[in-house]
């Protein structure tokens, strides 16, 4: 099974600039616009969120990264130093 990794940056409630990842199974994966609106739907308060990445990635290469989120718990929007 595939996966398409999508990056974004946004602006947080303070103003800030954060960035996330999400994933999805690459055969039910939407594009662009619908990946930005999941963002927005499941972040509120978030504004101004923007695709900076859509990479294809191997089910091996999503179980590493997804365990390597839940470790270090960077789940969601991070405030980009």
């Amino acid at each position: 099974m595939k996966y398409l990794q999508f990056q974004f940056t946004g602006k947080g409630p303070d103003g800030r600039t954060y960035r996330c990842t999400m994933f999805y199974e690459l055969s039910i994966a939407p594009d662009g616009a619908g990946a930005i609106a999941h963002a927005e739907r499941a972040y509120p308060g978030f504004t101004d969120i923007r695709v900076t990445s859509a990479t294809t990635i191997s089910a091996d290469e999503y179980a590493f990264r997804v365990r390597t989120m839940c470790d270090s718990d960077t789940w969601g929007f991070q405030l980009i130093s």
